[in-house]
């Protein structure tokens, strides 16, 4: 889960499990009419979401089990105990819920509201799991992972941050060694201190050298400067460390350094000796403080620049990006790596041929780089260039077109949202011509170009004429799949009081199929087009086609068509006869499993959705069987 806004109608469209959220609401809150007042609430929908979550995630980690799909977990979920945190309703159903929390949540909102239902519920925020036989609270994994918003919200709480564990450490003094290392951002810091927590923690015997001191003692002898005035220790006494540990360092890397390249000193190197130094630095970077690398970028005296090394033409900054796609410390230090280049412009030069650090993160898939670069604002630092050919056009590099060439939709939205919404192209003759989202997902957007239309819909004004546009060239192309697709979004097909059908009507037999399309999609048929169609020849294809519109035009509502599920349940249709009367729609016949291994909750159902059949005298025919997607629910 990331820190941005809700989309929580496209997840709960996305894995066909809205209507068990109901079945939830009814185990949860009991009274009909306020489970029906709950449906939009998005606290509540997250809640469910992150329980589902849970038990994914324990069905991978504890059973094995890869192929657990939202829907099966949420007829877990469904189970009426599932619906507390009450050890002693749910017993141990949730335990651990909130460390999972921990690593994966980032969003303010549904970190506070999980916490205070938690909470509510008679949970502590400090509750104890063993990991490999060691015991770990929620904070201790929020640090772990460098999770500022749940830290944050975690200290809104009141946790207790004193304690030190079996290395002898406090949670803040592992902050700042984590930030020394460069797998954890001076933000958390800052967050610590803001709270008003405590910084006097002595660290115990086994912290080794830094026993009996305090994190902002160690501060100072690491020589991490930000770290030591954040926490408000002695800054000069920081520096002068700093200064003592980079010349040690420095000393130490370059002898290593020209003992590698010794052979080519009096060849390529001969006039430019530190030309693979950057090289050097990042392919040690596992060794070598933050603190420190940072100091060599600004040592003016060894002029470092980056290159390309190697067949494979890699420059640097695009190493450290790929060794950044790895999870873990190795991937959060080689991200902090590539930070600091793109700020002192290293790595941004001529040598990346115009690739910036934000595409290379979408071209490597470095999503954490990625959502670092746009939630930190730090996208000033791009500066488009190079070109990218697809077919007969040139794309001049930009984030939204590698976003589009490499089929990512979660990044597409992302950059959307933080206002990427152009991309140029060089077309023959005509030159350059600057495309918005919607016709840059028609161009580059691949086969999903309907899902992406779908998300980008919210951040970008769907009846905007260069959108009409789009809509114009996808009726004369015959572009069914994508003309309905804006329609859906919102985009008006009948835009200027109808002037697309009039423009297609008027033109006569050979426009005949954009305007049957056009009609396909809901455009109306005016006085002024009934004209027009006489006068051309088409009115009674145009007829026909209103004919056939208006027979499929009002399809059944989600309400509707859960009433309908909930009638042949209660007159024991199977899953073929369900299947049957929701074509292309398998997730009502899941639905219908869970009702059937969930009596109570259908129940709820019944009452929720007004079908006033008296359920307790109704036998459902069809053996429960708990399964859905060949899973077995007692196994699971």
């Amino acid at each position: 889960m990331k820190k941005k806004e809700s989309n929580l109608n496209n997840i709960f469209d996305q894995h066909a499990f809205g209507e068990q959220f109901l079945i939830y609401l009814g185990n949860r809150i009991g009274n009909p009419q306020a489970v029906w007042d709950n449906m939009d609430n998005e606290s509540l929908q997250q809640e469910f979401i992150a329980k589902c979550q849970f038990i994914q995630h324990y069905a991978r980690t504890k059973l094995g089990m890869d192929n657990v799909t939202m829907e099966l977990a949420a007829t877990t979920v469904n189970n009426p105990k599932a619906a507390s945190f009450r050890v002693d309703i749910c017993e141990k159903i949730f335990d651990g819920f909130m460390h999972f929390i921990a690593v994966n949540e980032k969003n303010p909102t549904v970190l506070k509201s999980l916490m205070d239902t938690w909470v509510s519920q008679g949970r502590s925020l400090e509750e104890k799991i063993i990991v490999d036989g060691l015991e770990f609270t929620p904070l201790n994994f929020v640090v772990a992972k460098n999770n500022l918003p749940a830290f944050v919200a975690l200290a809104q709480h009141g946790i207790d941050v004193t304690q030190v564990d079996s290395t002898g450490f406090s949670e803040l003094h592992k902050i700042v060694d984590q930030v020394d290392k460069g797998t954890s951002d001076i933000e958390m810091l800052k967050a610590w201190i803001d709270s008003g927590l405590p910084t006097d923690m002595i660290a115990g015997e086994r912290a080794g050298k830094f026993a009996g001191k305090t994190a902002v003692k160690m501060a100072e002898e690491k020589g991490f400067v930000e770290a030591t005035k954040v926490l408000g220790g002695d800054v000069g006494l920081a520096i002068e460390n700093l200064d003592k540990t980079y010349e040690i360092q420095k000393s130490l890397i370059l002898e290593g350094y020209y003992n590698k390249t010794s052979d080519l000193q009096n060849g390529i190197l001969k006039t430019d000796p530190n030309k693979f130094l950057l090289h050097y630095l990042v392919e040690n970077s596992q060794e070598i403080p933050l603190v420190v690398f940072q100091k060599f970028i600004d040592d003016k005296s060894l002029a470092i620049k980056t290159n390309i090394v190697g067949t494979s033409r890699i420059t640097a900054l695009e190493l450290l990006v790929i060794q950044g796609s790895t999870p873990g410390d190795i991937g959060a230090k080689a991200n902090q790596f590539a930070l600091i280049l793109a700020e002192h412009g290293v790595g941004t030069t001529e040598a990346d041929n115009g690739t910036t650090l934000l595409s290379y993160t979408i071209n490597h898939g470095n999503d954490l780089l990625f959502d670092f670069i746009l939630e930190n604002n730090l996208t000033a630092l791009e500066t488009p260039g190079r070109v990218i050919n697809k077919g007969s056009v040139q794309i001049i590099d930009s984030p939204l077109a590698h976003s589009l060439l490499c089929d990512n939709e979660r990044m597409t939205l992302e950059l959307v949202k933080h206002g990427f919404t152009k991309c140029t192209v060089i077309v023959p003759i005509k030159g350059e011509i600057e495309f918005g989202v919607i016709q840059s997902i028609k161009a580059l957007g691949g086969e999903h170009t309907a899902g992406l239309v779908k998300a980008v819909s919210k951040y970008i004004n769907m009846k905007s004429e260069e959108v009409v546009q789009e809509m114009v060239n996808a009726l004369m192309a015959g572009e069914a799949s994508f003309v309905k697709a804006l329609v859906d979004n919102g985009t008006d097909i009948n835009y200027n009081n109808g002037e697309l059908l009039k423009l297609f009507v008027g033109a006569g037999k050979a426009y005949l199929p954009a305007a049957k399309l056009a009609i396909q999609n809901g455009a109306k048929i005016t006085d002024e087009i009934s004209i027009l169609s006489e006068q051309h020849g088409t009115t009674n294809e145009i007829a026909g086609c209103v004919a056939d519109y208006e027979k499929t035009s009002k399809p059944l509502s989600k309400r509707e068509k859960m009433k309908l599920l909930i009638t042949k349940l209660l007159h024991g249709d199977g899953d073929e006869e369900i299947a049957s009367s929701f074509p292309g729609e398998e997730n009502y016949v899941k639905i219908a499993s869970s009702c059937r291994a969930n009596p109570t909750s259908f129940k709820a159902l019944c009452k929720i959705f007004g079908v006033t059949t008296v359920v307790e005298e109704v036998s459902l025919d069809v053996e429960p069987t708990g399964n859905i997607d060949g899973e077995s629910k007692e196994d699971f």
